[in-house]
């Protein structure tokens, strides 16, 4: 569970998350 967060964080951290994408990951880490 913790490489997700970490994988997110970098993701974001390069601007390539799109907002469908944080959508997704937001519902699955029960955000």
């Amino acid at each position: 569970m913790e490489y997700i967060a970490d994988n997110r964080i970098h993701a974001v951290s390069i601007k390539a998350y799109t907002p469908a994408e944080w959508a997704r990951d937001r519902k699955l880490n029960g955000f």
